[in-house]
């Protein structure tokens, strides 16, 4: 027997318009507004009384995923023990644009939410574990991390090119620990030049975690170079300050990165893909991680077109008369970042000394066919191979094995 009456919200920031409804097109009121506070959620409670007593029936709630905006209302409506839904976005914007007329208003978007659930349109709702939710919020934690410390690397290159130039040829790496240290003690020449090289020597190997042999060869290998570099700017100036900055924030963002990753890998371990993805040749720890934070549990698929969809790399079929309409773009309609692990993923597995694997078989056979496809096309079309191998081996317990 279906259910008959349910509460529809569309959430927006820190308000939202609700509506209860008994039938289908049989509103119990006008949409209205709610806040997002305790007291604006207990509307929802009297509401949910008023339709139980009207009809001897718990009504189901209904809301859009937000990404954000809607945690408060899912945290109110656990604690109350109530039963809810949470629709697709994609799932939901297809409704709206069913109408000939396309109008969106708010108030609007509660009967298009009623709409779907009367025609039992709203697709099926997992309640997300709460590893795979943590896992998700630490990669995009990851991954907003790594925007800034890339960013400040290219501030923080233009003002050491400025007051070290030629500072690439001292150290192998700039960011190494021993160069930033350096750079700390240091940041600028007259800083280096107004010492003698037994008092650089000792200031160094108190710093550097490195032999004192290491260190006195070092620092005669620098001394010459820093000798002949000819500053961009005086010490008084704003550019050393700006340097010590960058490098402040640089070493705390690698910090927070590497702690993140610890984090990752420490609950992603202990799950049963973990292994199984970590098997095909060049996946390493962090892209294991990354990959699960971004796709979840797994189990809630019931076959690798599912994930395909979800990822996006679907193709779009556009068929009419004597168009096929096959061969076109992919979707795109889906997870981008789960997109983009899997183009990760498909590069590392197509190295070349990479042992062989299937990944890197199809490759070099789609870009060396008759008609060969270019890089980034034949990349997403190892990409869909790589989603179905990855959900066999999850099907069958398997780790992998290139025949």
């Amino acid at each position: 027997m279906y259910q008959n009456t349910c509460i529809t919200i569309d959430v927006s920031q820190n308000i939202s318009h609700i509506q209860g409804f008994i039938g289908p097109n049989k509103p119990l009121c006008k949409a209205r507004t709610m806040r997002h506070s305790n007291q604006g959620f207990q509307f929802i409670l009297t509401l949910k009384d008023i339709i139980e007593s009207k009809s001897n029936e718990t009504p189901l709630i209904i809301f859009e995923f937000t990404g954000i905006y809607h945690k408060s209302l899912e945290k109110f409506l656990i604690s109350q023990n109530l039963k809810y839904h949470i629709v697709a976005p994609l799932r939901a914007a297809k409704a709206r644009n069913s109408e000939i007329r396309e109008q969106k208003t708010d108030a609007k978007d509660c009967l298009t939410l009623s709409k779907l659930f009367y025609t039992h349109s709203l697709g099926i709702f997992y309640s997300e574990n709460q590893t795979y939710s943590s896992l998700r919020k630490l990669n995009r934690y990851y991954d907003t991390c790594m925007k800034h410390l890339i960013k400040i690397k290219v501030n923080f290159r233009e003002t050491l090119a400025v007051i070290y130039p030629n500072y690439n040829k001292l150290f192998t790496s700039v960011y190494s620990d021993e160069s930033l240290t350096f750079l700390k003690l240091f940041p600028h020449p007259s800083l280096y030049t107004s010492k003698s090289e037994d008092e650089i020597l000792t200031i160094l190997n108190e710093k550097w975690n490195h032999l004192e042999s290491w260190s006195s060869s070092k620092v005669k290998k620098i001394t010459p170079l820093v000798d002949e570099t000819i500053s961009g700017c005086s010490i008084t100036e704003p550019e050393t300050l700006i340097l010590l900055s960058y490098i402040t924030q640089i070493e705390y963002y690698l910090n927070q990165i590497k702690a993140t990753i610890i984090k990752m890998n420490q609950l992603a371990s202990k799950l049963p893909l973990y292994n199984l993805v970590h098997s095909l040749p060049g996946i390493q720890d962090i892209l294991t991680c990354k990959f699960i934070a971004e796709l979840g549990d797994i189990s809630r698929f019931t076959n690798y077109k599912q994930i395909v969809a979800y990822a996006g790399i679907d193709p779009m079929i556009r068929q009419s008369g004597d168009k096929d309409g096959l061969h076109l773009k992919m979707s795109k309609k889906g997870n981008k970042r789960l997109r983009t692990i899997l183009h990760l993923m498909v590069s590392s597995l197509i190295k070349a000394n990479r042992k062989p694997n299937a990944i890197k078989t199809k490759y070099q056979k789609k870009t060396h066919q008759l008609n060969p496809l270019k890089p980034k096309v034949a990349s997403m079309a190892c990409a869909n191979q790589l989603v179905r191998i990855i959900f066999y081996m999850h099907k069958t317990s398997s780790t992998y094995q290139y025949k």
